[in-house]
């Protein structure tokens, strides 16, 4: 079925390895927070919330668009407390598309894809390429109910989906395995070539 979707990218922390919050690391001078924004939005997705929570007043003056914009202020608690802020502006009935700030260059037709895979069999619907598990997850509402009732500081996505009944869907897109931790990792990812000196 076509599930009707929300958004929400996980863009709250620090980057300590990095040494900036990977929110504004930028990619051909966009940063990351709105590049994932743009990828869920491309795929039809609405409405879509970019949780942010360290630095976030510097965050907040880099990216384009605000109102979609929700401050956790208890980030240091880790990423499930910034998934459950960002589950708290939501619509309670809808499915959820959850993608992290440095999971960088997923197809929007693979978020597609996972919208089309929704489900009330499971709870949750993952990506996989290669038989791995990636990103973004789509995630059910009875799922989103159960961790809004969680504690945020005791939790974690990848343990609650371990212990659900999630459909693994195979994707054609390896984007979905990126995970950006330090300065290598990021030179790594491709960039548009830099236009040649006159």
């Amino acid at each position: 079925m076509k599930a009707r979707a929300a958004g929400i990218v996980l863009a709250a922390g620090e980057g300590s390895r990095i040494g900036l919050p990977k929110a504004i690391l930028r990619i051909d001078g966009e940063p990351l927070a709105a590049r994932a924004s743009a990828s869920l939005a491309d795929a039809g997705i609405s409405p879509i919330r970019i949780v942010i929570g360290c630095r976030h007043e510097e965050v907040l003056e880099a990216l384009p668009i605000e109102k979609d914009v929700v401050v956790n202020k208890g980030w240091h608690a880790g990423q499930f407390s910034s998934l459950r802020a960002g589950l708290e502006t939501l619509d309670a009935d809808s499915w959820v598309v959850v993608l992290p700030v440095d999971t960088i260059g997923v197809l929007s037709e693979t978020v597609t894809l996972l919208i089309e895979a929704a489900d009330d069999r499971f709870d949750a619907v993952v990506p996989t390429y290669d038989g791995r598990r990636g990103h973004p997850v789509l995630l059910s509402p009875p799922l989103c109910r159960h961790i809004l009732a969680l504690d945020a500081a005791a939790s974690r996505l990848d343990r609650i989906l371990g212990e659900a009944k999630t459909l693994a869907l195979p994707v054609d897109d390896r984007a979905i395995l990126t995970n950006i931790n330090t300065p290598e990792d990021f030179d790594r990812i491709p960039k548009s070539p830099k236009p040649p000196h006159p």
